[in-house]
């Protein structure tokens, strides 16, 4: 690409970016705030430095902030993030996340997304681990753009580093709990503190019980019951033993279950019942018509018009464990520090999922999941008395991972002899696959203040990374589902299958920023950063061997200029930057008919470029008032489609999960002390996004229209904060919204899954030391 056309995509965001800092500029004349905002510290480069040193948009929230916005899992991050979205592909799992445009929509578990998560730096490769639970955090990191200098794998969109409190030397220990709408009970404690001279230690634990939901399911048999049941915990016991002066070593064990029903979809009918087309409201993508006047092929539509009201037989629901252990040492030797983190970690899945939302049982799957990871980072950190601050450090990670899933099928092939007699109605398909994955990688970077208020700072990263897969597609024919395995089939023919086979594939990758300070409480930056994914092969059902895919690595070039600043004396922090992005042979799932259902295909979809803008702002005008808000612009658009029919992804197109514009914000009154000592605050926050398309195909149907969502809490804290009681609400204004949407139209329908109700709650905190 041209130095011109990179000037020209920049240039479109640039000139509003200059108009609001400038703005900004112009206020820190405006009178003087009597609150400072507080000194972020993060660990972006993997040094402790203020956020606004950090020449890369970064976004970090501290653990008390996110107890404050009612953040509970790790999408909850998105609604504060500007440029930052989350979706469902699975209902309540295998969630999607997108940094700027950037994203992967394949459901597989051995998918890996371009925006990794880090957990104490321990990387989680499968999009199946993303959905734990958050506690007892220190705070959460979100990088943006690519990060292919310091961070593990495939972080062509960016990262999310999550960062527990660890042991302290003093005893410390609080409880919160909560009791919210469909009688949600939350609970979240941890204690803390010496055990002897050099050791001390740190318990912290999470869960939730709840008895029913928010939806109501219709059975075949015309029973409603209440669903949504949850039962998850998780908890973490760290270690910190002080050697000596100059050795620490933290022991990191963790571990959790979730025995949960998961949200149900709702049901869009595809099919015209005259034609037996597509239906024309769901082509112009007026679902609610759909839902009215077209059928699924089984001649059943969901027609009472309320998103809370669903059916199946089945249900979705989770069975999934986990549990992971790591060491963390730090040795200070002469003028560098000796890092070393070796990390275990396990995640096992058995899911249920009816994905046709209908009364009858005429579509599920059943996944078997066993993922284990072992890491291994070491690195060299230099100390302030180098004139070039550098790191240095090498990177080792192997990923087992086996997979089994049994799709029911019969409605979709056989729908008509469905009930006959003498015909078993079960007909089934068996996926698994088994793929290894060994990686290593060594990286540099070094920062070089080469004159007076200027810095260079540079990286690069030699990966090498193998894979081996083995997986087929097996038709069968069971007499019972769920919990049909080849061993109970009456039957068995082969479908598809892929044996045997590898990659291997080496690459470097890196980034390059120049930071100007014309002052000491501003710094400008410009920065180019390459990002690298691998490749793969397609862990989704195939009805053919060309349906396994190997997709090649995708790449991703990204060009940023940004400011970030400290003004009014302290009261307010401000950061924005305009980007550019070149992502070529981006990965995409691409939903194909064969045989008379939909079909995925993991495949390398073409190109797009990205061009954004985005800013952050954090006031405290007074000292009673903190307003903290963000805004993001994205223009994204397919440049070159691999798809030969142009039916799936179009030259032109929008990118999938990706709106123009997002807006949030968070407000917090603190009142002055009442006569009793009690200190109460009240807080809202807002989160609005632009209209989107859920797929890169632009399908009226796999979108929404903007909304957004309001929050709020009310409560009251001891002047000493030994206490805190606070109500809260979600969804204030009981938006109705749709948050995700699949294709399932080759088998008459669209799933559709809807965004939580208005939700009510109470909570109280209490620290004990």
């Amino acid at each position: 690409m041209s130095y011109q056309r990179i000037c020209r995509n920049l240039r479109e965001c640039t000139v509003a970016a200059l108009a609001v800092t400038v703005l900004i500029s112009t206020a820190s004349t405006a009178a003087y705030a009597q609150q400072i905002i507080e000194e972020i510290l993060v660990t972006a480069q993997k040094r402790e430095q203020n956020i606004l040193d950090v020449p890369l948009s970064v976004t970090a929230f501290s653990g008390d902030e996110m107890r404050q916005l009612g953040f509970t899992k790790a999408v909850d991050i998105a609604l504060q993030t500007p440029g930052v979205t989350f979706r469902y592909g699975i209902s309540d799992s295998a969630p999607i996340i997108n940094i700027r445009g950037i994203s992967l929509n394949d459901l597989a578990s051995n998918s890996n997304s371009p925006v990794s998560i880090y957990v104490d730096d321990v990387f989680l490769p499968s999009n199946i681990m993303m959905n734990f639970q958050l506690f007892d955090l220190e705070r959460t990191e979100v990088l943006k753009g690519p990060q292919g200098t310091l961070y593990g794998r495939n972080t062509t969109g960016g990262a999310l580093k999550f960062i527990s409190r660890k042991p302290t030397s003093e005893p410390e220990a609080f409880l919160d709990v909560g009791y919210g709408s469909w009688g949600t009970l939350d609970a979240e404690g941890a204690i803390s503190g010496p055990l002897s001279d050099s050791l001390s230690g740190r318990f912290s634990f999470t869960t939730r019980q709840r008895n029913g939901g928010w939806q109501d399911v219709v059975d075949i048999d015309g029973n409603v019951s209440e669903w949504g049941d949850q039962d998850r915990t998780s908890l973490r016991i760290q270690l910190l033993w002080e050697a000596s002066e100059t050795v620490e070593v933290l022991l990191s064990v963790h571990g959790g279950y979730d025995d949960s029903e998961n949200q149900i979809y709702e049901h869009v009918a595809a099919v015209d019942p005259v034609t037996f087309g597509l239906c024309s409201q769901l082509m112009t993508g007026d679902l609610a018509g759909a839902q009215r006047n077209c059928f699924d092929f089984t001649l059943f539509n969901d027609d009472d018009g309320d998103f809370k009201r669903v059916y199946s037989e089945w249900g979705v629901s989770s069975d999934n464990e986990s549990f992971g252990a790591s060491v963390s040492i730090n040795w200070d030797l002469d003028r560098v520090t000796f890092t070393s983190i070796t990390a275990f970690e396990e995640f096992e899945r058995k899911q249920l999922e009816e994905f046709d939302a209908n009364p009858a049982p005429t579509g599920a799957a059943e996944w078997f999941d066993d993922i284990q990871v072992f890491s291994q980072e070491l690195r060299l950190t230099s100390d302030g008395s180098w004139a070039l601050p550098w790191i240095v450090g090498g990177y080792y990670s192997t990923q087992d991972h086996d997979n089994s899933q049994i799709l029911e099928l019969t409605e979709f092939f056989l729908p008509a002899l469905t009930g006959v007699p003498g015909f078993d109605p079960f007909f089934d398909t068996f996926t698994q696959f088994s793929e290894e994955t060994t990686t290593a990688a060594l990286f540099g970077h070094v920062e070089w203040p080469f004159a007076d208020r200027w810095q260079l700072v540079a990286g690069a990263r030699y990966t090498k990374e193998e894979k081996d897969y083995d997986g087929s597609t097996t038709g069968l024919e069971c007499a019972t589902f769920p919990g049909c395995t080849l061993e109970d089939a009456i039957f068995t023919f082969p479908l598809a299958s892929l044996t045997d086979v590898s990659m291997d594939e080496n690459n470097i990758s890196g980034d390059v920023a120049l930071e100007f300070r014309p002052n000491d409480d501003w710094m400008l930056y410009g920065r180019y950063a390459r990002g690298f994914k691998s490749g793969g092969f397609s862990g989704n059902l195939a009805f053919s061997d060309d349906e396994i895919t190997r997709f090649e690595p995708e790449f991703l070039d990204s060009f940023e200029i940004g400011a970030k600043a400290s003004l009014l004396d302290g009261a307010m922090q401000f950061t924005t930057a305009v980007f550019y992005y070149e992502w070529d042979d981006l990965q995409n799932l691409i939903v194909i008919p064969v045989g008379g259902i939909s079909t995925q295909i993991l495949t390398n979809a073409g190109d797009a470029e990205i061009t954004g803008w985005e800013a952050e702002l954090s006031w405290a005008p007074t000292e009673n008032l903190l307003i903290r808000g963000g805004l993001a612009y994205l223009d994204s658009k397919i440049v070159r489609s691999a798809d030969p029919s142009g039916d799936k992804i179009k030259v032109g197109n929008r990118l999938g999960n990706t709106p123009d514009w997002t807006f949030n914000g968070v407000a917090r009154y603190t009142l002055p002390s009442t006569a009793l000592g009690f200190t109460p605050y009240a807080q809202l926050d807002f989160y609005w996004q632009d209209d989107v398309f859920f797929d890169a195909s632009n399908k009226p149907y796999l979108a929404e229209d903007s909304y957004g969502l309001l929050n709020a809490r009310v409560g009251v804290r001891s002047a000493d904060n030994r206490w805190e009681a606070a109500i809260w609400a979600k969804n204030l204004t009981d938006e109705e919204y749709i948050a995700y949407a699949l294709d399932l139209t080759a088998s008459g329908i669209v799933e559709v899954i809807n965004g939580e109700p208005r939700s009510f709650g109470i909570n109280f905190i209490y620290n004990f030391f």
